[in-house]
């Protein structure tokens, strides 16, 4: 027979006793100890024990988390104002104190006589959201201007501190646990003087010359079809903001041009801002 004890912490103590001796012994006498380990929970109510599993990521917390992972790629960028929307899932606990996505930028040599210094001031909002019932609600939000010049002269080509790859951040106060969330970004520009050209970054995979990234149940009418990607695409109406909630009726995923521009690249990371 096997006599359990109450838990004591993450250990369960079982003292076996019966036949232990000659050739029919069972067990041996003595305690056997079990031990949750590699994020298993050990639990017991009278004489039944109980083992659970955590979530995928268990209770790590990480104070830096990136998505989409190891796929980097032009996605060209939204409309003036335009909401972007994208799912992800979060194995993990992650704090931070600032958001980030990554763009290309050229003020290309193209510009070269046209005389005069260009400017761009470029406003991002990112949100965080989650679903409650059929509704996307933000968790967390934060917004800055980020705001450059470049010479529009004969030295145009020598704007290394503006061209090329570069992120735009925002001040924000994480606190996610492991689960299924919803990354919003806007972008809103003011260009003067000289034309500048802006490439988001992230998950270009999707193929855009699909006619649609809607999938409807066999026998259905194509009018009950949902996204292939749930409440991922552009919102329907512009702003320099995100809204604090969202029917999945207001974002445009109708063609898989808008799934692909909302699988922007962006990071969650503790810093000074």
């Amino acid at each position: 027979m096997a006599y359990l004890p109450p838990l004591n912490g993450g250990r369960i103590n079982v003292t076996m006793s019966g036949n232990t001796s000659g050739g029919g012994a069972l067990v041996s006498s003595g305690t056997l100890v079990l031990v949750g380990g590699n994020n298993m929970t050990l639990s017991q109510n009278v004489s039944t024990i109980s083992i659970s599993a955590g979530k995928l990521g268990g209770s790590a917390t990480l104070k830096r988390w990136e998505a989409p992972e190891d796929v980097f790629g032009p996605l060209a960028l939204p409309g003036q104002g335009s909401l972007s929307i994208q799912h992800v899932y979060v194995p993990y606990n992650v704090t931070g104190t600032a958001m980030k996505v990554g763009a290309s930028i050229d003020c290309s040599t193209q510009f070269l006589g046209i005389g005069g210094n260009g400017g761009a001031s470029m406003s991002l909002w990112m949100g965080i959201y989650t679903l409650n019932g059929s509704t996307l609600q933000t968790v967390s939000t934060g917004s800055a201007n980020n705001a450059f010049t470049w010479d529009g002269g004969n030295n145009a080509a020598l704007n290394s501190s503006v061209n090329s790859m570069r992120q735009f951040t925002v001040p924000m106060n994480v606190n996610m646990t492991a689960g299924e969330y919803w990354v919003g970004a806007v972008i809103s520009n003011s260009i003067a003087n000289q034309n500048m050209g802006v490439t988001m970054y992230g998950n270009n995979q999707v193929a855009t010359a699909a006619s649609g990234a809607i999938m409807a149940p066999i026998g259905s009418s194509i009018t009950a079809g949902s996204g292939a990607i749930m409440f991922q695409g552009i919102h329907k109406t512009a702003s320099v903001s995100g809204p604090a909630s969202i029917q999945g009726s207001q974002i445009n995923n109708s063609s898989a041009s808008f799934v692909q521009l909302a699988d922007f690249y962006f990071a969650i990371y503790s810093a000074t801002y």
